[in-house]
């Protein structure tokens, strides 16, 4: 089955630069949420967490400068 022009647009939306770089940002946000809260409770899960979400946050931001 072929793809709708909507689900193509959607999925080259989610693929263009600013598109990775929001996402990366979003997730460092996201990775300072959790750290700040692993740092108040001492909770691994926290940790985990927020390493995640830093590994997710600097690929993104990576992709989104190599990307041309």
């Amino acid at each position: 089955m072929g793809k709708t022009k909507s689900q193509a647009g959607q999925r080259q939306w989610w693929e263009r630069r600013d598109a990775r770089l929001l996402k990366g940002l979003l997730d460092l946000l996201i990775a300072y949420i959790f750290g700040s809260l692993a740092i108040d409770s001492g909770s691994y899960w926290h940790y985990l967490l927020a390493l995640l979400f830093i590994v997710l946050g600097i690929r993104y931001l990576l992709k989104s400068v190599r990307a041309s």
